[in-house]
């Protein structure tokens, strides 16, 4: 059974729960996530668009991001022997190549964010 940050058993029995509570508990275990969700963020709300398109645009990012995870389980899902395979290898290149696709995240996410930052000023 998980505890609430302030120690009570159950979270919905939590007296206090605030906002720095949960992203202590919900914070991200892969930085790729975390770094492209910030961008993200500050690239959709720093956009000064409307409210409802605003609302749409994180949909719309909600809904692919989520997409990479949903599409190799519902193939897994539906053809199970013809997919153990390459999930397998894909699995495989991901584990060997981790670094070299961090490293390029990470430059592609802060290239964009500076040149965002920079056709700002």
């Amino acid at each position: 059974m998980s505890r609430c940050p302030c120690g009570w058993r159950r979270w919905k029995a939590c007296p206090r729960l605030e906002l720095r509570d949960w992203a202590s508990c919900c914070r991200s275990r892969n930085p790729k996530e975390l770094a492209l969700t910030i961008g993200a963020g500050l690239t959709i709300g720093g956009a000064a668009l409307p409210r409802a398109a605003t609302v749409g645009l994180a949909l719309c990012y909600t809904v692919i991001a989520c997409l990479t995870v949903i599409v190799p389980i519902a193939a897994f899902v539906v053809d199970r022997d013809r997919m153990v395979g390459p999930l397998g290898r894909a699995r495989s290149w991901l584990v060997q190549n981790n670094d070299t696709i961090m490293s390029v995240v990470f430059v592609v996410i802060g290239s964009m964010l500076i040149g965002a930052g920079a056709g700002q000023v």
